[in-house]
């Protein structure tokens, strides 16, 4: 696609800067041009208007393989309901909540733990099992 879009730009380029020196053009070299002129411009003016239609289509077409990939993203994720949303926030959370009393029974020594630590442990435990039990039903 860039490559496309490359080549419209030169054509482009090469064209416009091949009208603005036939029109800039010493005297001399406008009696030159003077049979061809007319269709040196039409040339220029076809092969402007190619690189414009080119550069139109790459557009078009990445804007539809973008969406197209898009698309795709949103088809690979599983579809849940509200309920079982909730239930994933919620085990994520209790998961999260479980890592940071880990987090903070790593600072004591082991039987050192205090015992209040222990026990939010346990039940973070237990309500991630139970979501999880939720969850295959």
């Amino acid at each position: 696609m860039q490559i496309v879009s490359g080549v419209s730009l030169f054509l482009i380029g090469i064209s416009l800067d091949f009208i603005f020196n036939l029109l800039a053009a010493d005297s001399k070299i406008v009696e030159l041009y003077n049979k061809n002129h007319t269709w040196s411009l039409v040339i220029a003016v076809v092969l402007v208007l190619v690189g414009i239609i080119l550069i139109i289509g790459n557009l078009r077409k990445d804007a539809k393989l973008e969406a197209e990939k898009k698309s795709s993203v949103l088809s690979d994720m599983p579809i849940f309901s509200e309920d079982e949303k909730f239930l994933h926030e919620q085990l994520a959370h209790h998961q999260e909540n479980r890592r940071q009393l880990l987090k903070q029974k790593s600072i004591y020594a082991a039987g050192e733990e205090p015992l209040h630590l222990l026990n939010q442990i346990a039940a973070e435990e237990k309500a991630i099992k139970e979501i999880k039990q939720q969850l295959r039903k």
